[in-house]
């Protein structure tokens, strides 16, 4: 099981956010939809779901972290790939679906989204990759 959107918040100190950390009133940072950072608040927190509004009155946002989301499955892992590969490739375009398994990637710390037409892997989402996707080798004693 995974947490959705903790990879994407900060503490205001810019250090990461520990799902341990989240309590009601604990400010944020959550990438702000033109560009930067945009602090939010957690308003509601039951223990596994936790729901941060923004703390700005001109632009409204609303972001969920919650805890024991299922993790991307191997075929998944695979369609994520490809769609990053979509996203980075000159006359590929992406299409919803391809939009829709990297906005879960990203959700899940496994991909960001730079834009419209740019995506790619995370230090975390390549580690998770290789190690669902990439078969193990046995390494022979000589």
């Amino acid at each position: 099981m995974a947490i959705s959107n903790i990879s994407l918040a900060q503490h205001i100190n810019r250090e990461p956010l520990a799902f341990a950390d989240i309590r009601i009133g604990l400010e944020v940072y959550f990438p702000f939809i033109i560009g930067g950072l945009l602090q939010h608040r957690c308003l509601e927190f039951d223990g596994e779901t936790a729901t941060f509004v923004s703390t700005d009155d001109i632009w409204p946002s609303t972001w969920t972290i919650q805890s024991n989301v299922p993790d991307l499955t191997v075929c998944e892992f695979q369609a994520l790939a490809e769609a990053l590969k979509k996203f980075n490739t000159f006359r590929m375009d992406p299409d919803d679906a391809d939009r829709a398994i990297v906005h879960r990637g990203r959700s899940l710390g496994y991909a960001d989204v730079q834009s419209f037409s740019q995506a790619y892997w995370t230090e975390a989402g390549r580690a998770a990759y290789r190690a669902a996707c990439e078969p193990q080798t046995a390494k022979v004693a000589g």
